[in-house]
């Protein structure tokens, strides 16, 4: 039936217009740089950048909040402590001569000192009040 019909040709811009937009779709065609799927990539990977980031800022504060805390704790106990060795007055001895020399023992001491040395003798052990 087509081979019945009229044989035409066309004209030679219509055919150089047409050849020319075949081989422009023959040839590829150069993908943009940055389509917007990896633009929602780099979106994604800057956000998850940043929350581990937070995260870990996060857990470090954590860390030195608590380490913090227990030194607070031992400084208490340790204040504390203080406070009960000020509290408890210790037994001291003074020795006194005329000649304005003073020695200031404490009893604490020279009753640890006293068992194991068996050159120190105590003189009496008499209180003058």
């Amino acid at each position: 039936m087509l081979r019945g019909l009229p044989r035409t040709n066309a004209s030679p811009a219509f055919d150089s217009e047409l050849r020319r937009k075949l081989r422009a779709s023959r040839e590829p065609q150069g993908q943009p740089r940055f389509t917007w799927r990896t633009l929602a990539a780099c979106a994604m990977a800057l956000v998850l950048l940043v929350a581990v980031n937070a995260g870990i800022a996060q857990r470090a504060r954590q860390q030195r909040v608590a380490a913090l805390r227990a030194e607070q704790q031992k400084l208490r106990a340790e204040l504390e402590s203080v406070k009960q060795d000020a509290n408890a007055p210790e037994p001291v001895v003074v020795f006194e001569n005329d000649g304005g020399s003073r020695v200031i023992v404490d009893a604490d001491s020279a009753a640890r000192t006293l068992p194991n040395n068996p050159d120190i003798q105590p003189v009496a052990y008499r209180t003058f009040d």
